[in-house]
């Protein structure tokens, strides 16, 4: 997991220059992939809701892959 993070830091830093850069990658087609690795496994897109059933006390939550070209 921690690869896929510092994946993802690489376009959170540098995705908006990169595009200023070289314009032919500011397009939906190229966007849409981006946001969407950007936003894999938070929370906010849904995710599965563990419970321990030895204690009930203990609750994982693991958010969902986005599915995506990067994952």
């Amino acid at each position: 997991m921690q690869d896929k993070d510092v994946f993802r830091n690489i376009f959170v830093d540098h995705w908006d220059q990169f595009k200023e850069e070289y314009p032919t990658y500011d397009k939906p087609q190229y966007e849409a992939p981006v946001q969407k690795m950007l936003g894999c496994g938070k929370e906010s897109n849904g995710y599965s809701e563990y419970i321990c059933i030895n204690c009930g006390r203990d609750i994982r939550r693991i958010g969902f892959s986005c599915k995506s070209c990067f994952c």
